[in-house]
């Protein structure tokens, strides 16, 4: 069922002309026509094909590492939605624009149905650690190579700094480390790889040791 008010407004909204009559894709589950309550969820690679998952932190080449994953993806795979630059530029090199990236929201947890009714139907690209592994088949999770990047936290910062503040009049950059911009990295940086500080994939690489 869909609660009532403004989440029931936003699903006459969704707009489900890109997928199959009938059919919704969850990951890999078909979803009869009657549970068509659906978001945009699943904000990590998932490789069946080539059996992994690639969990995507904030200001560590994120974007770009997904553009040339998804040239070996197949077409079971779930690729997740990129801006419109940047699907373009996944076609141009060859891979598959996003699919197979929705899950149904009767499987979703309350953060999520309160998104959901407020409007805030695209929900954070950055999946955490928790989230991703209850999203995701327990045995795909066990036997899947699952992988993030790191990158060091004072570029990190310096890079959200920029990113966030293109114009002037900008903040200084101690004063953008006290603010909200900056509280928010940890659900885009470490707990996308770890639960109760713990990493749970099976490795992390390091931005800087990334080839040119």
């Amino acid at each position: 069922m869909c609660p009532a008010g403004r989440g029931y407004e936003i699903r006459q909204r969704v707009n489900h002309a890109e997928l199959p009559s009938g059919v919704e894709i969850a990951g890999r589950c078909p979803l009869s026509a009657g549970d068509q309550l659906c978001q945009p969820g699943f904000l990590m690679i998932i490789s069946h094909h080539r059996k992994f998952i690639f969990l995507k932190t904030s200001k560590s080449a994120g974007s770009s590492l997904e553009i040339a994953l998804s040239e070996y993806c197949g077409e079971q795979d779930i690729l997740p939605r990129l801006h419109p630059e940047e699907e373009e530029q996944r076609l141009q090199r060859g891979g598959s624009t996003f699919q197979n990236d929705r899950w149904p929201l009767s499987k979703s947890g309350w953060a999520q149905w309160r998104r959901f009714i407020r409007g805030h139907w695209f929900v954070d690209e950055h999946t955490r650690a928790q989230e991703a592994r209850r999203l995701v088949d327990q045995s795909a999770w066990d036997s899947y190579f699952k992988f993030a990047f790191v990158r060091n936290p004072w570029d990190r910062a310096v890079s959200q700094w920029f990113w966030r503040c293109k114009s002037e009049p900008r903040p200084t950059f101690p004063v953008f480390l006290r603010g909200k911009h900056m509280r928010s990295m940890n659900r885009r940086g470490i707990e996308v790889y770890a639960v109760k500080g713990k990493p749970i994939v099976d490795r992390l690489c390091r931005y800087e040791e990334m080839a040119a």
